[in-house]
């Protein structure tokens, strides 16, 4: 390493305190890449499976899932990998990992509320996509 265990920690909380600044002005892409700067370092200094590495991941996961579809998946990896190392650290019935299920089940949900909104904005539509899969199914399974 370049630094002893203190200076990196320094470095990894002014980083943090930087993404928080990103964060306060709205520059969630620029909050984002900080922090994935940060989880490199603490992953070399505190190693992959720490607790700090899962706070990175759940703050990651939260500013994805803020940043639009196209980010939910990622949202839902960084979650899980967080969720991953709290359980394996600090226990299944931890805080830390009570509040990282919560912020799954929110992304989760949202999805679920946002595919759910968009069939009802075309209900005949989806209803006739819906049927004509069905058809075709039971077609494949009994032929005549």
């Amino acid at each position: 390493y370049c630094c002893s265990t203190d200076e990196g920690d320094c470095v990894v909380s002014k980083m943090k305190k930087t993404a928080a600044s990103h964060l306060s002005e709205g520059n969630l892409k620029d909050a984002l890449h900080t922090l994935n700067k940060c989880l490199a370092l603490q992953q070399k200094l505190n190693g992959k499976e720490s607790v700090e590495v899962a706070d990175t991941f759940n703050m990651m996961g939260t500013i994805m899932a803020n940043m639009g579809a196209e980010y939910n998946y990622r949202a839902m990896t960084a979650f899980e990998q967080a969720l991953k190392i709290y359980q394996q650290q600090i226990g299944f019935g931890s805080e830390e990992s009570a509040a990282c299920l919560k912020n799954l089940y929110l992304l989760l949900h949202q999805q679920r509320v946002d595919i759910k909104s968009s069939e009802d904005e075309d209900e005949e539509t989806a209803s006739v996509a819906c049927y004509e899969c069905y058809t075709c199914t039971e077609a494949t399974r009994n032929p005549v």
